[in-house]
C-alpha cells in the first residue's frame, strides 16, 4: 500500500510503521473481515471449546477464557488500572472495564483510525495511539496488562515485554493471547515481523524470564482456537484455502499468565 506524500517519515522504523498501519486497517476494516466477524469488531481466533457456533460469540469467549486467569478480582474495591495493549476496535477492552467496574481501563493501539473508532463505538474505556514496543505511560502505573493476540504482530516482542514490565506495578500481572507463527512464505509479510518469530515453546518461556517475569501459565491452546478457527472458516465460511494456509502457518496458539515480582 503506497504511503501518502504528505506524511513525514524521519526513519526506517516510522515507515515500516506506518505501512504496517495501513495494512492493517485495510484488512481488519475491509468487508470480508467485517461479516466473518458479523461486525461485532472483535478480531480474534476465538475460544471453541465451549461449542460456539459462531465467531462473534467464539471471540468473547476468547475474552473471557483470558480474564479468567487474572489474579485480579472484579469486586476489588480498590481502583484498578488495566492496560489492554493492541486493541483493536475496543471491543474486547469494552469486555474488560465491564468485568471490572471498578478499574480505569485503557486501551492503546498504534492505528489512530482504529483507535477513533474504539473511542466512538466503546467508550467503556479510553484509548489512546501508542506503539506497544514503546508504552509511553508512568512506570509502576499498572495492576494488569492484556494483551489479546496483538504480540506477534509487533516489531520487537522483547521490546513490548521490557515496556509493559516497566510499567506494571510490583505484583502485576500481564496476560496474553499470542501466536507462534512457523517461518514459511505464506506469512513471511507485513503481517508477522520476522523479528517476531520464535520457533519453539521453550525460548519463548525463556523470553519473559530474561525480562524479568515470573512466568504462571503458558498453555497451549491451539486445538480449541487457532485449529478451530480454520474449521469454521472451511466448513461455514466456505473459505477452505484461507483455512488450510492459516493451519499450516503455526506453531502453537498460547494462553499466558506472567508477573512481575
Amino acid at each position: 500500500m503506497r504511503i501518502p506524500n504528505h506524511v513525514q517519515l524521519t526513519d526506517a522504523k516510522q515507515k515500516a510503521d506506518l505501512s504496517y498501519i495501513l495494512s492493517y486497517d485495510k484488512l481488519i476494516f475491509n468487508s470480508v473481515s467485517r461479516s466473518i466477524y458479523q461486525n461485532s469488531d472483535f478480531f480474534n481466533a476465538g475460544d471453541w471449546s465451549q461449542g460456539k457456533s459462531n465467531l462473534p460469540e467464539a471471540s468473547r469467549a476468547m475474552i473471557r477464557r483470558h480474564l479468567n486467569l487474572s489474579p485480579l478480582t472484579r469486586t476489588n474495591n480498590l481502583p484498578l488500572h488495566i492496560l489492554d495493549v493492541g486493541c483493536g476496535l475496543g471491543a474486547g477492552t469494552e469486555m474488560i472495564a465491564q468485568h471490572y467496574p471498578n478499574a480505569e481501563v485503557l486501551g492503546i493501539n498504534i492505528s489512530p483510525m482504529q483507535v477513533a473508532y474504539a473511542r466512538k463505538h466503546h467508550p467503556a474505556a479510553t484509548y489512546q495511539v501508542m506503539d506497544a514496543t514503546n508504552i509511553t505511560l508512568p512506570g509502576e502505573h499498572f495492576d494488569q496488562i492484556i494483551s489479546i493476540e496483538a504480540a506477534c504482530h509487533f516489531s520487537s516482542r522483547t521490546a513490548f515485554l521490557k515496556s509493559a514490565y516497566r510499567t506494571l506495578k510490583s505484583g502485576g500481572s500481564l496476560i496474553l493471547a499470542d501466536v507462534l507463527f512457523k517461518e514459511n512464505k505464506w506469512n513471511d509479510d507485513w503481517l508477522i515481523p520476522k523479528t517476531s518469530k520464535i520457533i519453539n515453546l521453550s525460548d519463548y518461556q525463556q523470553m519473559f524470564q530474561q525480562v524479568g517475569f515470573i512466568v504462571n501459565v503458558i498453555e497451549d491452546i491451539t486445538e480449541i482456537t487457532w485449529l478451530s478457527l480454520c474449521n469454521y472458516l472451511r466448513d461455514v465460511c466456505g473459505m477452505s484455502e484461507l483455512a488450510e494456509n492459516l493451519r499450516n502457518s503455526v506453531i502453537a496458539y498460547v494462553s499466558v499468565c506472567v508477573s512481575k515480582p
